[in-house]
């Protein structure tokens, strides 16, 4: 099990084409890795538990119902010198529906021997993501967010935002910007973006902005009263400049809202 556990992250890191910043939004990249701090990910409460002097808390798996009940598993390359590595890998779903719906026979010592499916334990060897030396290294970002739970952070970085932005009484209307956002996936994802990067904070920042709403009304973002007015129509543009998004094009001057952004 070790042997095959070790060949399958050498393999995985062998196809890494390239490392990149773990991003809310990233670019796709075919198989790429992405670097991000472990405090940055929710990685320390599970960090705590794998260390030495937490294993007391961790319930021993004795039968294969155990194994069963979990949703990820870690693999701990424990060296002799320098920093573990740990790899994760998420377990699959409906271990049972994944068993083959024929007999299970194992061929030893010139014999067939039955297989007994309760002592059967399903596992795809693969990586999801890896911690080794202070740096969360995710392989499947899908997963790797599903696993952590980053979706919960996310919601809670889009009400941090609403709440300061409401504080700054530069805007009006930002329930609205809140019903734009929801629960979606990819709203979110820009929502986080915008509070990671906090630009509001910065006086000129706000100064600057308001002065290019008030340049461009064909983008359908009005200032009245001293305020930004959002609408159901204009939270995605207002998501997109809050962020520094908005973006022109330097050969055919045409502008843009970049997603994903890259510095140069």
């Amino acid at each position: 099990m070790a042997g095959n556990l070790i060949a399958c992250v050498k393999t995985r890191l062998k196809r890494a084409n390239s490392i990149d910043d773990y991003a809310p939004l990233n670019a796709d990249g075919d198989d790429d890795l992405l670097v991000a701090e472990p405090a940055a990910v929710n990685w320390n409460i599970i960090q705590e538990r794998l260390d030495a002097s937490g294993r007391i808390g961790i319930k021993e798996a004795k039968e294969v119902t155990d194994l069963k009940a979990c949703d990820f598993f870690v693999a701990e390359f424990d060296f002799s010198k320098g920093t573990p590595l740990y790899a994760a890998r998420r377990l699959p779903e409906k271990l049972s529906a994944q068993r083959l719906k024929f007999d299970q026979w194992l061929f030893k010592g010139g014999k067939l021997d039955a297989v007994d499916e309760g002592r059967v334990f399903n596992v795809t060897l693969g990586v999801d993501f890896l911690i080794w030396d202070g740096h969360v290294f995710v392989a499947e970002k899908k997963i790797f967010e599903s696993i952590m739970n980053i979706r919960e952070g996310m919601t809670r970085k889009r009400d941090e935002m609403l709440t300061e932005l409401g504080g700054l009484n530069r805007f009006d209307g930002l329930d609205h910007l809140r019903t734009a956002i929801g629960d979606n996936a990819h709203m979110l994802r820009r929502a986080t973006q915008v509070a990671d990067a906090r630009n509001w904070s910065d006086p000129q920042f706000l100064n600057d902005l308001f002065a290019v709403v008030t340049k461009y009304p064909e983008w359908g973002i009005q200032v009245s009263g001293g305020k930004i007015i959002v609408t159901p129509e204009n939270g995605s543009g207002v998501l997109s400049l809050l962020n520094d998004a908005r973006v022109e094009s330097f050969i055919r001057h045409h502008i843009f809202d970049a997603v994903i952004k890259k510095p140069i």
